[in-house]
């Protein structure tokens, strides 16, 4: 699949699902952390994942950033969703938050 904004400085990004990355590799058993910088599609990629994967594969510590001037395009508020989804929030500075399991 692709991600790309709807702008004119914008640019196609071809990704991969973290599933299928870990199908290549299976000596992978857990993911310990997870840094997600996509201009504003976090949210809406980590909605899926959660909802698609069991939460054995989840990593244990999410690093996001959350623009707020991308909150309206964004689909929702991803701090809600990792909030919702278990996690807690163990910093926060500026627009970057990390997020751990509780």
């Amino acid at each position: 699949g692709f991600l790309s904004p709807q702008n004119e400085a914008s640019i196609r990004v071809q990704c991969i699902k973290l599933t299928e990355l870990l199908a290549r590799f299976p000596e992978i058993s857990s993911i310990r952390a997870a840094k997600l910088d996509l201009e504003g599609f976090e949210y809406r990629v980590l909605k899926r994942f959660f909802q698609e994967q069991p939460k054995t594969i989840w990593p244990r510590v999410l690093l996001v950033e959350r623009g707020l001037g991308l909150l309206a395009k964004a689909g929702g508020d991803v701090n809600e969703l990792i909030g919702e989804s278990g996690y807690r929030l163990a910093l926060a500075h500026g627009e970057n938050f990390i997020w751990e399991t509780k």
